[in-house]
């Protein structure tokens, strides 16, 4: 029994030695000044407004609650609806909100795209097939209308990334190019995260934060794969989790974002504090890029109404 004691007290110790540090740590960057070596500064009130036509498309994550997160334009199918089109009081209406005051023309060129929403990789490879599908309708309706085609910009929570990262599996004659791919707590899984090298993306960046949790316990599951190893006697050595972080290449940035000194969860990426200010930092990206070529890590720290950019050092590097 003493024994036994023992033991809990060890382990719950460590539990209270972990909160400790992470309120401490909390604290300390709360109160830190947001000025740092390395850093550039952006005014969110001296962002520019593209002049090239561009369509914005969110693709949402896993959900278990149809009716809330999309609403009944969609009919529990897998299809593009504009924003505009959509019911209020769902989570896609609130999340159109906060984007469409800084995209140009944001009641005819922001769309929303709703799959099953299933946790399955099976799933989002067949809603990334109709994804491709109604993009493809979608810029030549545009076409149609305006006379020129639109730059593409996908902005996908969750596994929404991974729905898009499957485009890159698709093979048609017709080419579908993304101009900006933008990730916001995408899981990184080996299944897709090849994907981010293929031509069709030209510009992505994967946005993270050390507080989502929710991104990395996302499991990879592949039920055959794991059945044949286990029929083969195969041991799995690590538990089919999820990554935070996308191999470097030179179309890809990662960036951990912060609120105010603090890490944002999961959810914190829909919200409107987040939302409202990512086109500005999308341009001071832009600006980070044209002076700093080689940059492939970042922290983007969101002081309102500033924008604090730090340079990391890029991971292995020593």
């Amino acid at each position: 029994m003493i024994i036994m004691m023992a033991k809990y007290y060890s382990f719950f110790r460590y539990i209270l030695v972990f909160f400790a540090l992470f309120l401490i740590e909390s604290r300390v960057c709360a109160h830190r000044s947001p000025y740092r070596r390395n850093t550039i500064c952006v005014d969110t009130q001296q962002y520019i407004k593209s002049k090239e036509p561009i369509i914005t498309v969110w693709i949402h994550g896993t959900s278990f609650s149809h009716r809330i997160i999309r609403g009944k334009p969609f009919y529990g199918r897998s299809e593009i609806c504009s924003h505009k089109e959509l019911r209020r009081k769902t989570v896609l209406h609130t999340i159109g909100k906060g984007l469409r005051s800084f995209y140009n023309n944001a009641s005819d060129c922001l769309y929303f795209f709703a799959w099953s929403g299933n946790l399955n990789a099976r799933e989002r490879e067949r809603a990334a097939e109709k994804l491709h599908a109604s993009l493809h309708v979608l810029l030549k309706q545009y076409h149609v209308k305006h006379g020129v085609y639109p730059r593409l910009r996908l902005i996908t929570h969750s596994h929404g990334g991974n729905v898009v990262l499957n485009l890159a599996r698709i093979k048609s004659s017709d080419a579908l190019i993304i101009d900006e791919l933008i990730l916001l707590a995408c899981p990184v899984q080996a299944l897709t995260m090849k994907y981010v090298r293929h031509p069709i993306f030209k510009n992505i960046y994967a946005f993270s934060s050390n507080l989502d949790l929710v991104q990395v316990i996302a499991p990879e599951l592949v039920r055959e794969t794991i059945h044949r190893r286990l029929k083969r006697g195969v041991c799995i050595h690590r538990l089919p989790l999820s990554d935070r972080y996308f191999p470097l290449q030179a179309n890809l940035c990662n960036i951990k974002i912060k609120i105010n000194g603090r890490s944002i969860l999961h959810s914190e990426f829909m919200g409107p504090r987040f939302l409202t200010s990512l086109p500005s930092c999308l341009a001071g990206l832009a600006q980070v890029k044209k002076e700093i070529a080689h940059v492939r890590d970042l922290t983007i720290s969101l002081y309102p109404p500033h924008i604090i950019i730090t340079i990391v050092p890029a991971r292995g590097s020593g």
